[in-house]
């Protein structure tokens, strides 16, 4: 665990931090990545979301709203499937250009090269090889990239055929249902949602494990499921796992609710405020500490870190 971390005054004045402001969630998730006991010297590594909330006392659905807003603004990136933060500018801030003589670039090296699977392995060391003067790259694959057809290995066509088999062996409720419609997603590929999207079974099983804090299994029904396929239908490309947390807030946060029951606008755009009239003054949020959930958070934070062999 790092001694201390470095935040400079200028946060407030510069271009990020202004994007910030009137964001209090956004504020809170910004100082705690820059300064959680989780982060490392690099600003690359292991972050699940439930470690935000928990470690704020920010609730999920504020800790993703926070979040969401930081990545907007360019502070960080977060790769979902992973579940790796990058704190974009946070390496050079905290510790500044160094020349090749110095004993920390092999530290900087050595820190990289021993992170968990990543999204940003290749943005980070084209953004900072030179500056830290790194001498190896590690490879990955691009968020916004799908692997070519062509150039899939007979390895990984035998892992699809796999994988095929296991999903149309599942007992999801998704997939009693008619079985000549069933469509299997590439979960590692994405893709525009379709008319017949359900999610892929096994992996579904961890999201609902994964989302146990939020929702029941029994709140995702076949109306709920045709409601989120007709809004975000063609709209947006996502990964299989990003499709299904998508799901899962949509059923949290009220935007799609039991057939009969009205739900939330989804495309209501904020309207803007005026903070120039005092009755708009930003007011400090008053969070509701509830202990039983606190209590769940705890041992799933002790469940991830066994896993890591923390």
């Amino acid at each position: 665990m790092r001694e201390y971390s470095k935040i400079l005054p200028q946060f407030w004045l510069g271009s990020t931090g202004k994007k910030l402001r009137g964001h209090q969630e956004a504020q809170i998730v910004a100082f705690y990545l820059l300064t959680t006991p989780h982060a490392n010297m690099i600003g690359l590594y292991y972050l699940p979301k439930i470690f935000i909330s928990h470690e704020t006392g920010l609730t999920m659905q504020g800790a993703s709203k926070g979040l969401q807003r930081c990545i907007e603004a360019g502070f960080c990136r977060y790769d979902e499937e992973n579940e790796m933060v990058w704190v974009v500018e946070m390496a050079i801030h905290q510790i500044g250009e160094l020349k090749a003589t110095d004993n920390r670039c092999i530290g900087i090296q050595n820190e990289y090269d021993r992170l968990p699977e990543s999204l940003y392995f290749q943005e980070f060391y084209e953004k900072y090889a030179s500056i830290f003067h790194m001498k190896k790259q590690r490879g990955n694959t691009s968020p916004l990239q799908a692997p070519s057809d062509t150039l899939r290995s007979q390895e990984q066509e035998q892992e699809q055929e796999q994988d095929l088999n296991k999903k149309n062996n599942a007992s999801e409720d998704f997939q009693k249902q008619d079985e000549s419609h069933l469509y299997v997603a590439p979960t590692r590929r994405t893709y525009a949602l379709f008319d017949e999207w359900k999610p892929e079974p096994e992996l579904w099983k961890e999201t609902l494990k994964r989302s146990a804090h939020l929702v029941k299994p029994e709140q995702f029904t076949k109306y709920t499921l045709l409601e989120f396929i007709r809004l975000n239908v063609g709209k947006d490309e996502k990964m299989e796992s990003e499709w299904q947390k998508f799901y899962v807030n949509a059923i949290a946060r009220g935007y799609i609710k039991p057939e009969g029951k009205e739900s939330k606008p989804t495309n209501q755009p904020e309207t803007a405020i005026d903070y120039t009239k005092p009755q708009n003054l930003i007011k400090p949020i008053i969070y509701e500490y509830d202990p039983e959930e606190r209590a769940r958070q705890s041992a799933e934070m002790k469940r991830i870190r066994k896993e890591q062999g923390r």
